[in-house]
Parts: C-alpha cells; structure tokens; sequence
C-alpha cells in the first residue's frame, strides 16, 4: 500500500491511498459476504447466493463497491496514524472535517486508488498572549476608574468593585415595591391594581398617596418575608450588597475576557480551514433553532418573520463563527503550551451535575464538553488575571 499526502488550499490535506490489485483483492471475501447480506437470488436464502450468480445478476462492480468501502474504513485513519508516527505535535495531521472520498482507480483485475480530502487543525503561532493580556486588563480597569471618577473625584482605583449604601438602597426599593400588596410593578415603577379593564380601554391608577400605602414598610419583618435566612434587615441589606459586588466582578471579569479574546483574534495570522466555519455556523443555527422552538415557536414562521432564509443568517453570523472558532484554538493552544489540564475529579463532579438533570444524554459527549469547559475557564482565570 502507498500513501501520500498533498498540502491543499484552504488548510485542507489530499490523502492518496493506492494497493496493488493482489492487495486489493485480499478483500474480496469480505466484500462478497457484505454483498450477500442484501442480494436477492431466486433459490437462495440471503447470506448464501453463489458469486458467480450475484456478478451475473449485478454485475462485478457490486462486489468491487464493497471491498472499495472495506479498504477507505480500515486505511483511512490508520494512513494518518501512520504517517504522525515521528513527527513532532505541531507538525501532525489532525482532521477536523469528514473526508470528501472518491474513488480514482477500481476494476477486475486492476489497482485500486482512493483519494480523500479533509480539513486539518491550523497551525497556530501565538503571540505574547500574557503581555497581551495585562495591556487588555490594565485598559478595562482603567475605563472603568475613568467612569467612576466622573461621579465621585474623590474615588481610588479599589473603589471599582465597592458598592455603595445608595446601590443596596434602590435594590431594596425595587424589592419593595415587588412585594406591594394591592397592586403590581410596570417597569416605569408605576404601581397598578391587580386587573386592567381592556374593554374600556384603560386602567384604574391609583392616587400617589394610595399606592405608598400598599407598600411594606421596610424593616426586620418585610426582610424576613425573603427567608428564614434573614433574621433583620441588615441580613438582607448584607445579602443584596454581597450579591452586588459578586455582579460588579462579574461584569468586569465579562469585559476583560472579550477584550482579551478579541485582540488575540485580531493579532494572530493564521487562515482557517472553511470547513471549521461551516460547522460552527450550522452548530449557531440549530442552537438558534432549538431556542425558537423552546419557546413554542415553528422555525419556519421565525424565518419567515425575520424575511430571510437560513442561508442568510449563516453570511451575518460569519465573522462571529470566525471569532468563535479562532478564540476556541487559541485557548486550547494556550492550554498546551501553559500545560493546563483538568483531573479526572474534576470532569466526575461537573459531569454528574449535567447527568443527572440530562440522563438522556451521551456521557462521553457530556465529558467532553465538561473537559473543554474546565480548560477554557482555567486559561481565561489565567488571561485575566484573577488567577494569580
């Protein structure tokens, strides 16, 4: 058997697989027992026709068609086996797409010749991503000093995640207001009586003395209305406070981590095979689909209201699948080269988690995705920062 690899466009390989006919025909029982399977011969049950009458039936070419598919499914990722064997990581040829197969070369008594065209993983060359990183950090922390110094001159860069009496003060008014007794809350603040009168066109609005007296008075009692865990009113006020600072990381954690990912999309030169696009953008709308339909919408009428076709969404959500996949083998080659990994422990804990609220689902998938999870947050908690 010969094999040889070809360097295509467009970050796709071409894999030559050729066998001399008295290789090839070393498949030919196993093909002929496939043929058997579903052949119809009058006078014989499946599985036992002779293959002189299955050729004169059929014709050769069934049987060829068999050995044909024997050979690409054994020598196929066997030939890329083969041929990583000695070389270094960042040299391996790593399919990321199916193969496109055809056939070259096949006859009675001829060679038989395969070729197969695929994606393979892109080389990546990184740049200073911790450099990178710190300048992207240093930039968000400093907008969002800039911003806070406009309402208070008189603030220190600590201040960016502190939260203010004032800001437990309105959570608190809109809890209270949630929690009036006669009435409900619109989202201008308005309080309004239970029913609205729609055949008249409008509703009832109650006076502003009216409404303040359908609210709770704030204190111990309205505080423990949220939970036996909040036995005053400084319980809760401490609550909300420390809800609000873990919002404020968060949202700062969130700009940090699409700064840094962007700019390293942006500085890293590599072409990217189309076939990772098309994946991800077809991952984009089923995703896109599946959230229609939870919501008991047909995707055909989402389509049909948004005036375009699939294809149309996948041309607009192209740069975004670009970033997509860009940042995903970013962080997996960051991963690599920092030697991050994640323990079997780990991938257990997280992976029973989602078992046990999706029994249905494939637990390799689950594990997988688990992995790939863990990796991507312990490189970001390094990227931006928070892991020290």
């Amino acid at each position: 058997m010969k094999i040889k690899f070809e360097k295509l466009e467009n970050g796709e390989v071409k894999m030559v697989v050729s066998l001399e006919n008295a290789e090839f025909e070393k498949y030919r029982q196993a093909g002929l027992k496939k043929v058997r399977e579903f052949v119809e011969i009058d006078g014989f049950r499946k599985g036992n026709a002779p293959e002189n009458l299955i050729t004169e039936k059929y014709g050769e070419m069934v049987i060829l068609e068999e050995m044909a598919h024997l050979v690409i499914n054994e020598t196929f990722y066997s030939s890329i086996l083969k041929e990583n064997e000695n070389k270094k990581d960042e040299d391996k040829i790593i399919p990321v797409s199916e193969p496109k197969i055809s056939i070259a070369k096949i006859g009675q008594g001829s060679d038989f010749e395969y070729n197969a065209i695929f994606a393979v993983l892109p080389k990546i060359d990184l740049v200073d991503y911790k450099k990178l990183a710190k300048e992207e950090n240093d930039k968000i922390e400093k907008g969002e000093f800039d911003e806070l110094k406009k309402k208070n001159d008189q603030a220190v860069k600590e201040d960016i995640l502190n939260v203010s009496d004032s800001e437990v003060d309105e959570v608190v008014e809109s809890l209270r207001k949630a929690r009036n007794t006669g009435g409900h809350v619109h989202e201008d603040g308005t309080i309004h009586e239970h029913s609205h009168d729609d055949s008249k066109g409008k509703e009832d609005k109650k006076d502003e003395k009216a409404e303040k007296e359908e609210l709770p008075e704030i204190n111990d009692e309205f505080a423990q209305s949220f939970g036996e865990q909040f036995k005053t009113l400084e319980d809760l006020r401490a609550k909300i406070k420390e809800n609000l600072v873990l919002e404020k990381k968060s949202k700062l954690q969130e700009k940090k981590r699409t700064s840094i990912l962007e700019r390293l999309v942006r500085e890293t030169k590599t072409s990217l095979p189309d076939a990772l696009i098309s994946d991800e953008l077809e991952r984009m709308k089923l995703q896109t689909k599946a959230d229609v339909e939870r919501f008991g919408s047909k995707w055909e009428d989402y389509l049909t209201h948004l005036k375009k076709t699939e294809e149309d969404l996948k041309n607009e959500w192209k740069d975004i699948a670009y970033k997509r996949v860009m940042s995903q083998l970013l962080i997996n080659e960051i991963a690599k080269k920092e030697k991050i990994e994640t323990s079997k422990e780990e991938i257990d804990a997280e992976a029973l988690k989602i078992m046990t609220q999706m029994p249905e689902a494939n637990e390799n998938n689950v594990r997988g995705y688990v992995q790939q999870i863990l990796i991507n947050e312990k490189v970001m908690k390094m990227l931006d920062g928070e892991e020290k």
